[in-house]
């Protein structure tokens, strides 16, 4: 329940930076407002993650992103996140899409994130990362495990799926 916390968090800041040049009388419609979010999110989170493994709602759930084994996630792994969450979004603007595409597209990125055994979602999964309790002692320690926060988990999914404690071998 963390992480949709975390992301609700994030989305709503974008939604409300976004919804600004409308709200001064700049310009107006859904495809600028969407082009906008994903061009925050680009400046404001891309590097946020890339530096730091944390976003503002990250930081409000304890949560951090981190490349599998510990490390950083550095801009790479960053990039393959944004890509696959933003990336649709911009995408909507640019062609004007439905707004119903970047919504299904966000749902079908979190379905792994029910059966696997770390909580990662597909985002995750392509990008080599997982999101952890920031208090983790693993994030302090190199080599240590930690468990991934999936969204499933406050639905007990944990238990329907399979336990996702020490499910990662030692790094």
């Amino acid at each position: 329940m963390a992480r949709l916390l975390a992301g609700a968090v994030d989305v709503f800041i974008l939604a409300a930076l976004a919804a600004l040049p409308e709200g001064l009388g700049l310009a107006s419609g859904w495809a600028l407002w969407l082009a906008t979010a994903a061009g925050l999110a680009a400046v404001i989170y891309l590097p946020l993650e890339a530096t730091i493994g944390r976003t503002p709602g990250k930081a409000m759930a304890s949560l951090r992103v981190v490349q599998e084994g510990r490390r950083q996630v550095g801009w790479g792994s960053a990039l393959v996140r944004w890509a696959l969450r933003w990336g649709p979004v911009a995408l909507t603007a640019a062609l004007a899409l439905p707004l119903w595409v970047p919504i299904a597209v966000w749902v079908v990125l979190l379905l792994p994130s029910g059966w696997d055994a770390t909580g990662r979602a597909l985002h995750d999964l392509v990008a080599g990362t997982v999101v952890v309790d920031a208090h983790d002692a693993s994030l302090r320690k190199r080599g240590m495990r930690a468990s991934g926060v999936g969204i499933f988990n406050a639905w007990g999914a944990g238990s329907i799926l399979g336990s996702r404690q020490g499910s990662e071998a030692d790094g």
